[in-house]
This record gives C-alpha cells, structure tokens and sequence, in this order.
C-alpha cells in the first residue's frame, strides 16, 4: 500500500509542475497578506487574456505529459476536465487508450517508421 501511496503523491507532483509549466495556480491572492488555497487537484488560470479553447487544450496537454511517465502503453483512467468562468461551465471527459508520440518527442522517419 506504501508504495501506491508513493506512486500517487509522484503522480500529483509531476501534474502539478506540467500545470504551473501552462499557467495554472493553486491559489489565489485575496489581499495583500492572505492567499486562497484550491483544493489538491483543483487548478485555476487567469483567462482573461486566453479564449477558453486555449486553456482547455493547455490543461489537456499537461495532464496528458504529466500522466505519460506512469502510463507509457497508454492510460485508460477517465479524467473530467471541467472549465467555468464568467461564461456557462464546460465539462470534457479526458480519455485516452493510446498516447499521441508527437506530444513526448518522438518522430517518425520520412517512410514512416519510428526513429
């Protein structure tokens, strides 16, 4: 059981520095002195100068990077995505059974074959 505990607490680690690598926090400035912690696994990021489409894709990629390590051959937990705001909540089921090799540097060769 340690070791799952182990595991998780890495996992949690490598999502949260892929999330502050795209611009998400976990917590807010509500004065000078005091911050707002979220909840563990609770991200926000400042949208005002991002169209939503821009932030759902960011958060998409970094939980995709930061679950790669753990799921190499593919992972087929389902992860909810839900983005709210100033306008209406959107919700998206993240579920991936075979990763995309682009997002993690590999390359395939002019005949199509990987490097």
């Amino acid at each position: 059981m340690k070791n799952l505990e182990d595991n998780n607490k890495l996992e949690y680690r490598y999502l949260y520095r892929e999330m502050v690598k795209k611009g998400f926090i976990e917590s807010f400035p509500i004065s000078d002195e005091h911050r707002l912690k979220l909840p563990n696994g609770i991200y926000a990021m400042d949208g005002s100068s991002k169209d939503l489409e821009s932030v759902v894709s960011s958060a998409k990629e970094a939980i995709e990077r930061a679950l790669y390590p753990f799921y190499d051959n593919g992972w087929h937990s389902k992860y909810t995505l839900i983005v709210t705001g100033p306008s209406p909540i959107i919700s998206e089921n993240l579920e991936q059974k075979n990763h995309d090799d682009s997002l993690y540097g590999e390359t395939e060769d002019d005949d199509g074959e990987e490097e």
